[in-house]
């Protein structure tokens, strides 16, 4: 049912309606292990912007603001060739009419890129769990979030590739200025529903997984 709405919504303007489907994915230390041959990954610094441009996807503005944010960046070459790059923010990220709220040990991963001519060997989940190690390491990180379109196989097989593990859908729907947020969560199958607030994002803590008893 929700596949045909997220279709429909896609041909009517934003405005007025919009209809979003996301499983929220974690990633923990240790949860995979990925070695791809020739492959080195490190953490980026201010001066590797031509390697982020060589990549050819993010643009020097959003490099340099993502630095004064103090957004950190994993870049690898492959074989010495510029091959991909990921980004962590802490706090919170906005993602739509959804504000994800932090917590101390928690990152949210975003903008992996992979350049077409490293594409297909692992390169991409290889950074994943690469960039996820050195921030337990340096800054005590215990898990990563990010959230993937239900409909993007490739996607939810990538994150799954790098050890992600599911922990909820959000559906979040606006129609003009009404909107809500439904969560179902994948370890107990609650729902709980909510409404969004109008012209500022809704508040939203990942939940942690309850399998086993821990909360």
């Amino acid at each position: 049912m929700l596949g045909p709405l997220v279709a429909l919504a896609a041909y009517v303007p934003s405005r007025v309606l919009s209809l979003e489907w996301y499983r929220v994915m974690e990633r923990a230390p240790g949860q995979a292990d990925l070695d791809v041959e020739g492959l080195d990954v490190r953490r980026a610094g201010s001066d590797d912007w031509p390697l982020f441009e060589a990549i050819g996807k993010t643009t020097p503005d959003e490099f340099a603001q993502r630095g004064r944010d103090g957004d950190v960046a994993f870049v690898a070459t492959l074989d010495g060739a510029p091959a991909g790059h990921v980004w962590f923010r802490a706090g919170a990220w906005e993602e739509g009419d959804v504000r994800y709220v932090l917590e101390d040990d928690e990152r949210w991963g975003y903008d992996l890129f992979v350049h077409p001519d490293a594409r297909g060997r692992s390169v991409g989940s290889a950074l994943n769990v690469a960039g996820l190690r050195r921030m337990a390491e340096d800054e005590g990180t215990s898990r990563i979030l990010s959230v993937v379109d239900v409909l993007n196989e490739a996607s939810l097989a990538s994150a799954a590739r790098s050890g992600g593990t599911p922990l909820a859908e959000l559906v979040v729907l606006r129609v003009g200025r009404w909107g809500v947020m439904r969560e179902r969560r994948l370890d107990t199958g609650e729902r709980r529903w909510g409404r969004l607030r109008p012209g500022r994002p809704t508040d939203y803590r990942v939940p942690r997984s309850r399998v086993g008893g821990a909360d």
